[in-house]
């Protein structure tokens, strides 16, 4: 099983890439979500067979068995079983009774409550966002070496497409991923999906500088966009929606002794 290295628990700090790097703390025995405030919890991908077992309702039980791949399974599961680990503390009810329901566009959501939230996964690690009233979008990606130019091409803005090229060789690994995951985060947030298009919008696509430009006509305009550092080489981006500023919690999970 993945186990989030000792190094995530620092102080706040600047990154060498100049991308926040939060402090990260166990997740507490007690699970607690002021409204002021947005969460935000790493864990590790696969999760303990019995963590499953007891938070999975039947449906995803069956629906993880149809998977083909492993990997797509362990994601699956973890990602839905520590989700309602945390709802059902928060919420107060067992994790197996969660109504959770899908929007229009398939944003999932539960019934009921004006809780909030968002997941990502990638590389054996998940985030898991969570918040009151405000909509969410969150996303994070391993940087790697890849073919950015078709990409941007295909999927960036024509404003992100000159940004990006006047950014020097160095650079454009970082600048690549965080207008892949700010694009992402939008995206999520928003509940159209790719549906909305990704070059129907733009970011930024520097680190001191979340914004996002040609909003769509219906998308509300007041928002919050983080961008931030995980030391496994993985970049992540989350925004919020709504008026008020809310402060950031970064929670991660710690396994010990088999147990969470």
């Amino acid at each position: 099983m993945a186990v989030l290295h000792s190094s995530l628990l620092r102080q706040n700090r600047t990154s060498s890439l100049g991308l926040f790097s939060p402090l990260w703390h166990p997740i507490p025995k007690e699970v607690f979500l002021p409204k002021e405030e947005v969460h935000l919890y790493c864990f590790p991908i696969p999760l303990p067979l019995h963590f499953l077992n007891t938070h999975l309702c039947e449906e995803e039980k069956k629906a993880a068995d149809k998977f083909l791949s492993e990997k797509a399974r362990q994601e699956y599961t973890a990602s839905r079983a520590a989700l309602r680990f945390l709802l059902s503390k928060i919420l107060c009810q067992s994790p197996c009774q969660i109504p959770f329901r899908e929007g229009p566009f398939g944003k999932p959501y539960v019934k009921g409550t004006t809780l909030r939230f968002n997941l990502a996964h990638t590389c054996q690690l998940g985030i898991i966002a969570l918040s009151w009233e405000e909509e969410l979008g969150v996303d994070i990606e391993e940087m790697r070496t890849r073919h950015w130019e078709r990409l941007v091409k295909h999927f960036f803005s024509p404003r992100e497409q000159k940004e990006f090229e006047k950014v020097p060789l160095s650079l454009r690994c970082l600048s690549f991923y965080l207008g892949w995951t700010r694009k992402e985060a939008y995206l999520k947030a928003w509940g159209r999906g790719l549906s909305l298009g990704l070059s129907r919008f733009s970011v930024s696509l520097a680190p001191e500088k979340g914004e996002i430009y040609h909003f769509h006509t219906a998308y509300p305009r007041s928002y919050q966009l983080f961008s931030f550092y995980i030391p496994q080489n993985i970049l992540g981006s989350l925004l919020i929606l709504g008026e008020g500023k809310k402060k950031l919690r970064f929670f991660q999970w710690l396994p010990k002794e088999g147990k969470l």
